[in-house]
């Protein structure tokens, strides 16, 4: 599939998953290149991540599942043709009877931040299950929490330290949202993002397995601000500032603050 056969936002969307997506998985991710691996894309959209990973491992099988039929149909356009990708419709978010199991690598790509907080702790056990011992988890581009501006929905300060209600109030009035904006929609839309530890916490499903917390030694993915900044081809200077910032409180108080949740987690069996 050729990347310049996108249309031009999706282009630049592209450009910005393969830059990202070979970032995290040069390293986090331990697995050959060459290996016959089998991999989910869990909410692939129109393919950004399976297009760049069809590249990186040629033998590989991927199935990408997405709950948007519309979203599903352009994909099937681009990818229906090709033997090593298979894809699958789901109804709801935990309709998993088609998927399988047995998978090497899942990812989720700016997926798990819409996830309501109750198929949060469905969705991602069933999706544990379905990932082989030793196999990673890749969480990417899923906003942080905490974060003093939250950056995905409103683009406003200090939203993520307010109670639901005038959470709510900010994403009706911050332009993007119609004023009867509920709060399940509110969510459904990645108001609230999440944390690491939620993430983790998430899996438990008594399997006998337990996510490791894969690290890098190298020094441009060090820590959670080093990925989402290192990982970035869009250096603008408004991100420049905010690295710069958040890497001189880091270097005073030794606290990691990042916009982004960029995480891998792998599969072992209990000691």
């Amino acid at each position: 599939m050729d990347a310049n056969s996108w249309p031009p936002l999706e282009l630049e969307r592209n450009r910005f998953v393969r830059f990202r997506t070979a970032h995290m998985f040069d390293r986090f991710v331990d697995l050959a290149r060459d290996g016959h691996w089998r991999v989910l894309d869990f909410g692939c959209g129109l393919g950004h991540s399976i297009e760049v990973l069809l590249e990186r491992f040629p033998n590989a099988h991927f199935v990408g599942v997405d709950v948007n039929e519309d979203v599903m149909s352009e994909f099937a356009s681009r990818f229906g043709g090709h033997e090593r990708v298979t894809f699958v419709h789901l109804k709801s978010p935990l309709a998993f009877e088609d998927i399988g199991d047995g998978f090497d690598l899942i990812q989720l790509n700016a997926v798990f931040e819409h996830l309501l907080p109750g198929e949060r702790k469905e969705v991602m056990p069933l999706l544990w299950r379905r990932l082989a011992v030793d196999g990673y988890l890749v969480l990417t581009e899923t906003p942080w929490r905490w974060f003093p501006i939250e950056t995905h929905t409103t683009s406003l300060p200090f939203v993520n330290y307010m109670p639901d209600r005038l959470a709510l109030m900010a994403a009706r009035h911050c332009g993007r949202y119609p004023k009867t904006l509920t709060w399940e929609q509110a969510l459904r839309a990645g108001l609230r993002g999440a944390t690491v530890g939620e993430i983790m916490a998430s899996l438990e499903c008594g399997d006998g397995t337990t996510p490791r917390l894969v690290r890098s030694d190298m020094t441009d993915a060090r820590d959670m601000l080093e990925v989402w900044w290192r990982g970035e081809c869009r250096q603008t200077r408004q991100k420049a500032f905010a690295y710069n910032m958040l890497a001189a409180f880091r270097k005073v108080t030794g606290i990691v603050v990042s916009p982004w949740v960029n995480t891998v987690l792998q599969k072992t069996p209990h000691s």
